[in-house]
């Protein structure tokens, strides 16, 4: 179905960006957490952790980045076919904008929905540097529901979402809005 290609290619997509942006959020996470040098370069870190310490949480990590980028994709597409954006003729919809701005918020919002807890592991793992409080990524799940539940797991969704609701929107809808000029060009 066109869903599962849009997912598909999503996830794949979200999937190689893991491995680029990985040891950047692990430098960030080292230093909002750590009192680590707002300067600390990659060198830095690589120096500290070693290379492979810069891909502490990959599992997690990848998991936002990849299976995050197709629900982010899908809420999108799905919520386009669910309010018949792109069906008939959009010049007759004074609500075509807003409707898309709705879309691209609606697939922001889904995408932390579903990954806001491999999120929260993940920040965990990265500032565990030293494995001081968890020896694996299910050993910082179990302590993490253990201590405080599953709603532990979405500590911070809100300003999450503050943040990634109005910039989906915007970004979904101005690229559906670029592609559809470009076809008909």
């Amino acid at each position: 179905s066109n869903m599962l290609c849009v997912f598909l290619s999503s996830v794949a997509g979200g999937s190689l960006v893991a491995f680029i942006t990985a040891p950047m959020t692990n430098v960030k996470v080292q230093q909002q957490t750590l009192k680590a040098s707002a300067s600390l370069t990659m060198a830095e870190a690589a120096r500290r952790v070693g290379p492979r310490g810069l891909y502490k949480a990959f599992g997690p990590h990848l998991l936002v980045e990849g299976f995050g980028r197709g629900v982010y994709m899908v809420g999108f597409e799905g919520s386009k076919k669910l309010l018949g954006v792109d069906e008939g003729s959009r010049q007759n919809d004074p609500f075509d904008l807003p409707k898309r701005v709705l879309c691209g918020s609606c697939g922001g919002a889904s995408a932390w929905f579903a990954v806001y807890p491999a999120d929260t592991i993940r920040n965990r793992l990265m500032r565990d540097w030293e494995r001081k409080l968890y020896a694996s990524t299910m050993d910082c799940l179990k302590q993490s529901l253990k201590l405080h539940g599953i709603p532990g797991l979405y500590q911070g969704l809100m300003y999450s979402l503050v943040r990634a609701i109005p910039a989906a929107g915007v970004t979904l809808t101005t690229y559906d809005l670029m592609m559809n000029a470009l076809k008909r060009e």
